[in-house]
């Protein structure tokens, strides 16, 4: 341990010189001394002088002891010479290890012994004769110690043992310090040296000493770890071994305890003999170690080969056992006689834990796997190990099926059934990853529904880890409805909610429900496959690379990073039944470029210089929906984008986010509150303004969860303007269905409905005006843009053009229905001045529907019936006829487009449908639903604004406004005849049928010159007349 001693700036530096060379072995500056706590006590008993205030004796003192002001101040009472004898009393008391001090080994009072030598008697300096000590100067020192105390209490000068002072070994001065000199373990202050003395042989840090110390160290521990060791081995040869190493250490911890116990003085004079003993000791503790290190790591190879050979006995025994049970019928039938299911599962048990071997000999290994198959197929239980290495043989080199979670490989089970192996494919190569997937089948593979496919384990094979399922020979479900159209998919849907309705009772969400995942087994019941193992890999892999996901299948929460639910199944299920009902995928007309920039999280919007959107990403553009909702240049973009929004959204995931938007303007405290307002507002008018606008697309489903949205925003408002807003939009949710019905007129009271006779060409003209004006009136841009996208379902196109195909049919039908030729002529000049008419109300759908029929080759084929009519009439036929033609994109039609034959209907118009849809379809076509900026994927707005503007060219101008005919008979004539027209496949053939028949009988009255005798006055040969005139 060490003191700080600062020097006086009385002292005088000249006795210097006086001083012997010899002891200038210390460190000396001007400012302070660092003494050892051993080296001070030593060297002023050596000394035997106390120095005065006024140092008339410091030529005494020894250069290393020259004195000033100890630094220290401490508290506490005095300490004696004597406590250090008593503290290193002890040094040569027989060495006794104990486990409780590791910190020191050997106990205290041996501590003491390696630190600090021997007790006093033993110290060479302490020996040494005091010096002759005159009484009067004795006298004169007491006095001035007297004199010193009482003057300057708080700065000491000289050296005072009684002030308490105790430096310690972590800290010089502090707590912990070696007692043996002090005799007290009260609390001192900190005590901080400057600068450490080299001390003399004999000391403490002596580089002698310290070897002393860390050979006694080092004995020590290694007996203590020796005992440790071999605690509970009584008895052992490896404690006999212990027992013969202990004799040599303890011989070697003497030895350097006896040289530890010398004084300063002896330690220099034989400082040689010590080191040379310390190298023999050192070897002799080097090799006491090595020989009981090779004796024990022999002992423990010789345990590790009995064990390993017992251990070999033990399983040649039970394989012995195994092949004898199962070799044996009679061993075989009496073990599934067994009541209790432990006996065959325990055989089970151990035939697989046998079959991991790979070193087992391979008629064994055949032998086990027969067995164990045949305990399977008798029981009818799977094995009890989820691991079924070593059961299981990998077969294809490549995946049979890619999934988006897993590949799918074949394979065989115990050499007797095709399996499917599963390989994972985000799955960790970490051992905790894959224990605890293990864990995870191990619980998926005691669910038991006839809708769920069953799991059969696991399996390693190389640094693979697979799941194994029996093999389904049907595949996929998607496949099988493909494959077979005939096949009862309603049934196949039912299986599929009831697996999945047992995988919820199980807590178990399948994450991942699709065609694709629902396999049809051999009998043909379905069966749902990898469920929860979605959810498992999202678990596993959280803050690693995203999971694939499958935006067609999954709900628009999971888009936006919600956890995978029981709720999102139900919308997966649903996906899943429309993917199964029309063979195709959900959202089919969507492409992947098209669903990042759905599912891309960023709201960006990119504009041109007029600042009209030209581009972004689905949630920039709701964001400008809803945010510049009050400006005026954006009322054309709110009409395109709810229009548009069904190209690559439905109308309902819109307004999801609309109200997606509401909520979290709700929760967003970090938005200023007149913000978190104003979106809210915004979303209520974007609602309103979609409820108000008729062209705008509503369905029955909206409507409900528009109104939904509109009942919580009344329960969670307190605001009065924003609940009167929701109440506003409730009475518009409940008025819009009245906006969209189709007005059916009844007849006028008292009028009955026309007859064929009594329906003239303009007449019908009008009735056809009526109805294909209503078709017409329905339709809205939505309509078309869902037409020419191929969207599924049934709009208000399609109704427009299945009442124009029937039209068709019906006049072709109308022609072919008579027999007689006279009729025919009559009829088909009928339809040649309802046409003239219908041009005239410029009803061109009508017009060329009428076209259309007559141009028909049922119709063309009548060359007798054509021939009848008057040239003029045949001339206006063919005018009629080329009117459709595709001539010049079809000229001829968008000529007769821009006539105005009554100006009463300049302003009305129905144009030709079909044509204009190609019109369409070339703008969607030029213009594609993504465009690439700065290499990341927007939804094109372009495409839907050139869209709309082409839709409002088209189809600019109304129906003409025959409101005042509707009950006159006309329309209800039109409407009942086109009830009993189907359009099936088969009607065509049945017209082509009779007009063949038709035909034929012209033949014969062409042959027969009857037309012409007709002309020429003679009359017709009674039998033909049913033929000419009926």
């Amino acid at each position: 341990m060490s003191s700080t001693f600062t020097p006086s700036n009385v002292v005088d530096h000249s006795k210097e010189r006086e001083w012997s060379s010899a002891l200038g072995m210390l460190d000396w500056d001007s400012t302070s001394i660092v003494f050892t706590k051993r080296s001070l006590i030593e060297f002023l008993k050596y000394t035997g002088t106390t120095v005065d205030t006024n140092f008339n004796n410091i030529s005494k003192l020894p250069r290393y002891a020259k004195f000033g002001k100890l630094s220290a101040a401490p508290e506490g009472g005095a300490s004696t010479e004597g406590a250090s004898s008593e503290q290193s009393s002890g040094a040569a008391e027989a060495f006794k290890p104990s486990r409780r001090v590791r910190e020191q080994p050997g106990g205290t009072s041996h501590m003491s012994s390696l630190l600090q030598g021997g007790g006093e008697a033993d110290d060479a300096l302490s020996q040494a004769p005091p010096k002759p000590v005159d009484p009067s100067a004795e006298q004169a020192r007491a006095d001035e110690k007297e004199t010193t105390t009482s003057a300057e209490p708080e700065e000491e000068y000289g050296i005072n043992f009684s002030s308490g002072f105790k430096p310690t070994r972590e800290q010089p001065g502090g707590k912990d310090s070696l007692s043996s000199f002090w005799g007290t373990e009260e609390s001192v202050e900190e005590f901080k040296p400057t600068r450490r003395v080299r001390e003399g042989p004999g000391g403490r840090d002596n580089i002698t000493g310290k070897q002393c110390e860390s050979m006694a160290a080092r004995c020590i521990e290694t007996i203590l770890a020796v005992e440790e060791g071999t605690e509970g081995l009584e008895g052992t040869k490896a404690a006999a071994l212990a027992q013969h190493l202990r004799p040599s250490l303890e011989k070697i911890n003497r030895k350097v305890a006896e040289w530890a116990d010398w004084g300063p003085l002896k330690c220099l004079l034989q400082q040689s003999e010590i080191k040379d003993g310390i190298d023999l000791l050192q070897r002799e503790f080097e090799g006491a170690v090595f020989r009981f290190g090779v004796a024990m790591d022999l002992e423990l190879r010789r345990a590790q080969y009995e064990f390993q050979a017992f251990q070999t006995a033990t399983r040649a025994e039970l394989r012995e056992a195994l092949q004898a049970i199962i070799d044996s019928h009679n061993e075989m039938k009496r073990l599934l006689a067994i009541s209790s299911p432990q006996p065959v599962e325990q055989v089970m048990q151990h035939l697989q834990e046998e079959l991991q071997d790979p070193d087992m000999p391979p008629e064994q290994n055949e032998s086990f796997r027969r067995g164990l198959w045949e305990l399977h197929n008798k029981t009818a239980k799977l094995p009890p190990l989820t691991d079924l290495t070593g059961q299981v043989e990998l077969e294809s080199r490549h995946p049979e099926f890619i999934g988006s979670f897993n590949d799918i490989y074949t394979g065989t089970w115990l050499d007797k059934e095709k399996v499917a192996l599963r390989l994972p494919k985000t799955l960790s190569d970490s051992t905790i990853v894959q224990k605890n997937f293990q864990r995870e089948v191990s619980l998926w593979r005691a669910f038991d529904h006839p809708n769920v496919l069953p799991l059969y384990g696991i399996v390693y094979i190389g640094k693979h880890l697979y799941s194994v399922s029996p093999w389904m020979k049907n595949g996929t479900a998607i496949d099988f409805v493909r494959k077979y159209p005939q096949a009862n998919v309603l049934k196949m849907l039912s299986e599929v909610a009831e697996g999945l309705t047992y995988l919820h009772s199980k807590d178990i969400v399948h994450g991942d429900l699709r065609g694709g995942n629902v396999l049809i087994s051999e009998d043909g019941v379905a069966r749902l496959s990898d469920f929860g193992l979605s959810k498992f890999l999202t678990d596993c892999n959280k803050g690693l690379t995203s999971l694939p996901i499958n935006p067609r299948w999954f709900a628009p929460e999971i888009l936006r990073d919600k956890p995978l639910s029981k709720q999102s199944d139900i919308w997966s299920l649903g996906m899943t039944f429309l993917e199964l009902l029309t063979g195709q995928q959900p959202f089919g007309h969507i492409g992947h470029d098209l669903v990042q920039a759905i599912s891309d999280k960023d709201r960006l919007v990119y504009t041109n210089g007029s600042g009209e959107v030209v581009a972004g990403t689905l949630e920039g553009l709701v964001d400008r929906l809803v945010d510049n909702f009050n400006l005026r240049k954006d009322e054309e973009y709110r009409e395109v984008i709810l229009t548009a929004c069904i190209d690559f959204i439905t109308s309902e995931d819109l307004f999801g986010m609309l109200q997606w938007r509401f909520d979290e303007a709700e929760q967003d405290t970090h938005k200023h509150p007149a913000d978190r307002v104003a979106t809210q507002y915004n979303v209520f008018m974007v609602i309103s303004y979609w409820l108000t606008r008729r062209q705008l697309p509503v369905d029955s489903q909206l409507l409900w969860q528009m109104r939904e949205f509109c009942e919580n925003a009344i329960r969670m408002k307190s605001s009065s303007t924003m609940v009167d807003k929701a109440w506003d939009l409730l009475q518009l949710i409940d008025n819009r269905p009245l906006q969209d019905a189709i007005p059916r007129t009844p007849l006028a009271p008292g009028r009955r409905m026309l007859t064929s006779s009594e329906v003239t060409p303009q007449g019908l003209a009008i009735a056809l005006t009526l109805l294909e004006g209503d078709r017409y009136r329905q339709i809205m841009p939505c309509d078309y843009l869902a037409n020419q996208c191929g969207r599924p379902g049934f709009n208000n196109v399609d109704a427009a053009c299945s009442v124009n195909n029937k039209i068709i049919l019906w006049v072709k039908q109308s022609l072919l229905h008579y027999d007689a030729l006279q009729h025919r002529a009559d009829v088909l000049k009928f339809f040649i001045h309802t046409a003239k008419e219908c041009r005239k109300l410029r009803n061109y759908q009508s017009l060329i529907a009428i076209a259309i029929a007559l141009d028909s080759a049922p119709v063309q084929n009548l060359d007798l019936t054509k021939n009848y009519l008057s040239p003029t009439m045949v001339a206006q036929l063919e005018e009629l006829v080329r009117l459709p033609g595709p001539e010049g994109n079809h000229a001829r039609y968008r000529q007769a487009l821009t006539e105005v034959i009554d100006p009463a209907y300049r302003d009305f118009c129905i144009p030709w449908i079909a044509v204009h849809l190609k019109d369409l379809h070339s703008v969607l076509h030029m213009n594609k639903r993504v465009v690439q900026i700065k290499g990341r994927p927007f939804i094109n707005f372009q495409r839907y604004t050139k869209f709309m503007d082409r839709v409002r060219e088209i189809f600019s101008l109304p129906p003409p406004d025959l409101e005042s005919h509707r009950k006159q008979g006309q329309l209800a004539y039109l409407e009942d005849k086109l009830a009993t027209v189907s359009l099936e496949e088969g009607a065509e053939d049945e017209l082509v049928q009779r007009s063949q028949t038709v035909q034929a009988n012209e033949v014969v009255l062409k042959r027969l010159r009857i037309p012409e005798r007709g002309k020429l006055g003679f009359a017709i040969p009674k039998s033909m007349r049913p033929s000419v005139t009926g």
